[in-house]
């Protein structure tokens, strides 16, 4: 298919002058040649040479790149290393006088008065009216941007809109940014610089909310769902970085079209459902949070809760279109039980729970034996972690899923009621003690717990729209780690 991904990523090594840094999750064994870690978590083993090029890998920095195409083997063992989230690609700055890819900007408006970042001025572009008011103003607005101006007749969804200036457009790389975004002088060219490497086809900055004092501004300064993290990541459904937001997003312009663009059917989630896209298809999806961008915060607490329960109305269309991808929760099903069986509160169970847990960890022990250099240890680290952050995880899916289901439960039985009160309230403290927002930690909890709240009433919002209750099942895999 025209457009497609390079048939074999493999084969394509990075670029002239990417490095590569590792994943803060990786655990290097020198004694086995083995790494841990990565996203989702697993463990790869090396032969001697592949070990070495490891190495010189980990002690490189970017005045010292490694020359990757001079290096037998170089190219498959980054391929793995990437594609595993193990490693990220750094792009390197465009030789002088080499022109970055061509670009255009695509800007989305529903209200003809919203502002956009003069910032946005340098890049060619077209600005969308989505059939919303004020569009006088937009025609304006756009002008005195230099941009292209069109219009829908009527309101068809930020999807459509995006689709309609991507097709008026001929670049390399399309830019979809929306209003509400800040940008800074300098922002665009380490973003395309990683369309050098042919099997890019998205890349997505940082994107933070705008520096507040107000309680909403502080509240959104550790719970914004635009928010990716610190950290680079491969974009994927499996990743650490399961989705980045179309509020910006750089897409390849041939990547774009051989997907038809995003699902107009999507007036939420389209830009997921974008990336999941593109991943199937075989093309990357790089985060790249060294670039940061900022989102203006909504105006009222009536505003963000709508948000957050949009956002939750599209899990049930996302499921239906990537079956186990929007799952609540994803966990071993070691952990499930252990859990399920502490929940019991038989003195019995709960005994059982523990064994489970133990078992899992002496299976993975077995699985880890002449791997790492001492696999009890390791299996231990790594099997109490888990079983401790699926406890959080189901809990956290108690408020943002499965809350009516828990609230019923609390009703007819007391222990229903204390494991739905720690399944709120829990989460909440732990995020507090971890992220310190400046915000008192009772009323961090209320407004954390209604965040969840509006997203679980979006959630089942779009069962019922779709009639399918796919988008409330949990996904269990098999040991952890492996």
């Amino acid at each position: 298919m025209a457009g497609s991904a390079p048939a074999d990523m493999s084969e394509h090594p990075l670029p002239d002058g990417f490095t590569v840094v590792f994943d803060t999750s990786v655990r290097i064994e020198p004694e086995t040649r083995t790494l841990v870690g990565g996203s989702p978590m697993r463990i790869l083993r090396f032969s001697e040479a592949g070990y070495r090029l490891i190495e010189t890998l980990r002690s490189a920095d970017s005045t010292d790149p490694v020359d990757l195409r001079a290096t037998n083997g170089a190219t498959a063992l980054v391929r793995k290393l990437l594609h595993a989230g193990m490693a990220h690609p750094t792009p390197a700055a465009l030789p002088a006088g080499t022109p970055p890819p061509s670009a255009m900007v695509v800007i989305p408006v529903f209200d003809g008065n919203e502002q956009i970042d003069p910032q946005l001025d340098v890049l060619p572009g077209v600005v969308v009216h989505d059939g919303g008011p004020h569009q006088d103003e937009g025609v304006e607005q756009a002008d005195g941007a230099g941009h292209r101006y069109l219009r829908t007749d009527d309101n068809r969804g930020p999807a459509a809109a995006r689709n309609l200036g991507a097709a008026s457009m001929q670049a390399e790389v399309v830019v979809f940014v929306d209003t509400d975004v800040e940008v800074h002088e300098g922002w665009l060219e380490p973003l395309l610089a990683h369309f050098a490497d042919p099997t890019v086809g998205a890349v997505a900055p940082r994107i933070l909310p705008s520096p507040e004092t107000t309680l909403i501004g502080r509240f959104e300064a550790v719970r914004s769902p635009l928010d990716m993290g610190p950290d680079p990541a491969r974009v994927a459904a499996d990743s650490a970085v399961t989705y980045v937001p179309s509020t910006v997003l750089l897409v390849r312009t041939t990547a774009f079209t051989s997907l038809g663009g995003f699902d107009e059917e999507l007036r939420y989630g389209e830009d997921v459902d974008l990336v999941w896209r593109l991943a199937e298809q075989g093309w990357t999806v790089r985060y790249e949070p060294q670039v940061e961008v900022q989102h203006r915060n909504r105006r009222s607490w009536t505003a963000v809760l709508r948000q957050r329960r949009f956002y939750g109305s599209a899990a049930a269309h996302l499921h239906h279109r990537h079956p186990g991808s929007v799952a609540p929760v994803r966990l071993n099903i070691w952990s499930a039980a252990t859990w399920a069986l502490l929940a019991v509160g038989d003195r019995r169970m709960q005994a059982l729970g523990v064994a489970a847990a133990a078992g899992s960890t002496m299976a993975l022990a077995q699985k880890l034996e002449g791997k790492v250099r001492n696999p009890a240890a390791t299996a231990a680290r790594l099997g109490g972690r888990g079983t401790v952050s699926a406890g959080r995880w189901l809990a956290e899916a108690v408020g943002r899923t499965w809350l009516p289901l828990a609230m019923t439960s609390s009703l007819v039985s007391s222990r229903a009621r204390k494991i739905t009160a720690c399944a709120l309230i829990g989460p909440s403290v732990f995020e507090w003690l971890e992220r310190r927002p400046d915000i008192d930690p009772i009323t961090f909890t209320a407004l954390r717990i209604a965040d969840n709240a509006a997203y679980c009433a979006g959630v089942w919002d779009g069962v019922r729209a779709t009639r399918d209750g796919g988008a409330l099942l949990p996904k269990f895999t098999g040991i952890p780690g492996i």
